[in-house]
């Protein structure tokens, strides 16, 4: 697609299921991403719209009423059966403004995900028609499936629904334990538009490794439940639920980081894991396999409790310039 100065662009000419995703000042968002992946496996026709981006400081610009009709007029144009928002706190607002802006232009299923919509249902539900609790990979694709084919919704897990009577609270499903098991999420330009600076352009995934650097995880949860921290309330939501502390194999880690050097122009890479030095014995295989085959500087967080000697030297072999520890751990 071309650059576009008035918002507006041609919607694919598909009978399928329409299905549009859309995450707030964040461009890499890996879960977006990786829903994208899944339903796109799945033979959905599915547009992943990235509205604003945050700045390499870390800053949000202020988003303009311009860039919220182009992001309205887009919709429109693409003509969604589904639209997923990936919610945090601070962007409720802006969620609730897009929610309510598509609710007056058409009829269509909306649905939250992401950490507010977990720790705070209820509230999301006064503006949203759904909301995702927890991991959604499963739950977004057998929501996806059933509305395709016109079957009853209600009582998929994960799920919260608004209805005429109040609200469906579905129970968890137990936590992905296979991590592997899950798709690379997909980092193509193909069907990803971004909105910022009162224009629409493709999104380009280079361009967002060259403004922000290149985010990446391997795991998922900490051995942590800080109360000032998501994880100490994820913590209670998935209790019985299957363990919630998991790591990639080393093997698909490298797998995917071979596959973005390969494809793109990564000048180093940020772990995200809330604890990456957790695993002596992950750690110990992953610095030389990666040493090996990616070679590329990075950074990533430790903690005092599991940030000891033998550690710092694998990270510091491999490649690491720099480990950040919160000072709660001191």
């Amino acid at each position: 697609m071309s650059e576009s100065t008035d918002g507006e662009f041609s919607a694919k000419k598909s009978d399928q299921f329409n299905i549009v995703l859309i995450s707030l000042y964040n461009t890499e968002c890996y879960s977006i991403r990786t829903f994208h992946s899944i339903l796109k496996k799945s033979g959905f026709n599915v547009t992943t719209i990235f509205f604003k981006k945050r700045e390499s400081d870390f800053t949000f610009n202020t988003y303009t009423t311009i860039e919220i009709d182009y992001l309205s007029e887009q919709i429109k144009a693409l003509n969604p059966s589904l639209i997923g928002i990936s919610v945090m706190s601070a962007f409720f607002d802006l969620a609730s403004k897009i929610t309510n802006k598509i609710k007056e232009q058409m009829n269509t299923t909306v649905i939250w995900g992401g950490i507010h919509p977990t720790i705070r249902p209820e509230q999301c539900l006064n503006i949203s028609d759904m909301v995702c609790i927890g991991e959604g990979e499963q739950a977004i694709l057998e929501l996806a499936e059933r509305m395709s084919c016109g079957e009853d919704t209600s009582n998929i897990n994960n799920l919260w629904i608004k209805n005429s009577n109040g609200i469906v609270e579905n129970e968890l499903r137990p936590l992905v334990q296979d991590l592997d098991s899950l798709p690379f999420p997909d980092y193509s330009s193909n069907d990803k538009y971004l909105i910022d600076e009162n224009k629409t352009v493709p999104c380009n995934y280079n361009d967002v490794i060259q403004s922000q650097g290149m985010s990446f995880m391997t795991s998922r949860g900490c051995p942590f439940s800080c109360t000032f921290c998501a994880n100490g309330i994820l913590r209670k939501v998935y209790q019985n639920k299957g363990s919630y502390v998991r790591q990639r194999s080393v093997d698909t880690v490298i797998q995917e980081l071979e596959y973005l050097k390969n494809n793109y122009t990564v000048p180093s890479i940020r772990f995200e894991d809330d604890v990456f030095t957790m695993n002596g014995a992950w750690l110990e295989e992953f610095a030389l396999k990666y040493k090996e085959r990616i070679g590329l500087p990075f950074c990533a967080y430790g903690h005092a409790g599991y940030t000891k000697e033998e550690a710092l030297q694998l990270l510091k072999e491999a490649g690491c310039v720099h480990v950040e520890i919160g000072i709660q751990s001191g």
